[in-house]
């Protein structure tokens, strides 16, 4: 899990839920660091990392079974921090900084593709978690650049092709 202050402070008692829930034996703390930090919530220890090079944090969330972050959930196709679970494969519990709108502006939607509390029966929670799991990573892999430019690649030929065509 990674959390910051704003999620202390503002969603602590949704993040122990989701700890409880989910039965999670520790939380690493990636960000700046800051001084009220708590030492444990919901009974697991809290491990400040600080900030991390991007091969550490990437070995944090390999380890991962959720990423918390706090984030306007209407913008997320926009953060990089939610498409690093994404292509790690993380589901993530966005903390919101703003109300959810029902409409999806980047064709990524809550329920899907993230949560913002963890299901209420707990027997749905590992199954639900490996399913956001598995779609925002899907999300991920068909919004990279180098599939963007496989696609562009591709209108530019079958354009040039039928270009060529029309001229024969």
């Amino acid at each position: 899990v990674i959390a910051t202050q704003q999620i202390y402070q503002r969603h602590y008692e949704t993040l122990a839920d989701a700890i409880s829930a989910i039965g999670i034996r520790e939380i690493v703390e990636v960000g700046a660091p800051w001084n009220g930090s708590p030492t444990q919530v919901a009974g697991a220890p809290v491990t400040a990392a600080g900030i991390l090079p991007s091969e550490e944090l990437s070995a944090v969330l390999a380890d991962s079974v959720i990423a918390a972050f706090s984030s306007n959930p209407n913008y997320l196709g926009k953060s990089s921090l939610f498409a690093a679970f994404c292509a790690h494969g993380v589901p993530a519990l966005c903390l919101p900084t703003h109300a959810v709108q029902l409409r999806a502006w980047d064709g990524i939607f809550h329920g899907t593709h993230f949560i913002t509390s963890v299901p209420a029966n707990r027997d749905e929670v590992m199954p639900r978690l490996t399913q956001i799991s598995e779609i925002s990573h899907k999300w991920y892999l068909d919004h990279q650049i180098s599939e963007h430019a496989r696609v562009l690649a591709g209108l530019i030929q079958e354009g040039v092709k039928a270009h060529c065509a029309e001229g024969s």
